[in-house]
């Protein structure tokens, strides 16, 4: 036993149950957490406007370590090769759960592109017979959160957001937009694009600097 403390794997198609021991760095969380941005106005005191969350990364490190043992680690990292691409191209990776020195152990996860990282870690690798075997691999894994369509943690793209507390906005409304009463850039921003902070981009190419301005009904504005 290598006295490390060790993260499970754990994922039911395919099957897999592999533990590993930690590896040098700490579990690292990455993005997902806030989601709150500012909204530049004119006064110079910048609004908090809520956005939405990003899926939540984690960045975890792992170490296949057969060293002292003389047993080479390549099966082991070929089931972990599993969470990120199906050996016959027949299924997509599957969802997966994490048990263990992380974050939030037990939270289903799946792997982003480069999910698998191998040449990030602290330890140097170690090999024989001219690389065919691995006896020490350290791998940083990048985890993301599996969020399915719909799940209220997963950030709304922009042309979809709305005004702090909605959601919507319309498709791409045209080159125009004349003004109703009671539009301001803000409500204009949230109503066409989703989002509210998008209210700059018709100011400017309107020439009104005030995102809360009373607009003039029948004003025509031209449209980024």
């Amino acid at each position: 036993m290598s006295g490390r403390a060790q993260i499970t794997f754990v994922a039911s198609d395919p099957k897999i149950d592999l533990s590993v021991d930690v590896g040098n760095l700490a579990a690292t969380p990455v993005a997902g957490l806030g989601g709150y941005e500012e909204i530049e106005r004119q006064d110079d005191v910048s609004a908090t406007h809520w956005s939405g969350q990003d899926a939540y990364r984690e960045d975890i490190s792992v170490l296949f370590d057969g060293y002292d043992e003389g047993d080479p680690v390549d099966r082991e990292i070929n089931t972990l090769l599993k969470l990120a691409r199906d050996p016959n191209g027949e299924r997509v990776p599957p969802i997966f759960k994490v048990f263990g020195p992380v974050r939030y152990p037990g939270k289903s996860w799946v792997l982003p592109v480069g999910g698998l990282d191998f040449e990030s870690g602290e330890i140097a690798p170690i090999t024989r017979k001219g690389g065919a075997e691995t006896l020490r691999q350290e791998v940083i894994v990048h985890l993301l959160e599996w969020n399915p369509l719909g799940h209220k943690r997963k950030k709304t793209p922009k042309h979809q957001r709305g005004e702090p507390g909605k959601t919507g906005g319309t498709a791409f409304p045209g080159h125009s937009y004349t003004v109703q009463k009671g539009d301001t850039l803000h409500s204009i921003a949230a109503r066409l694009y989703g989002d509210a902070s998008e209210w700059k981009a018709i100011g400017d190419k309107n020439d009104i600097k005030d995102p809360s301005k009373k607009l003039k009904p029948g004003l025509v504005l031209k449209l980024p």
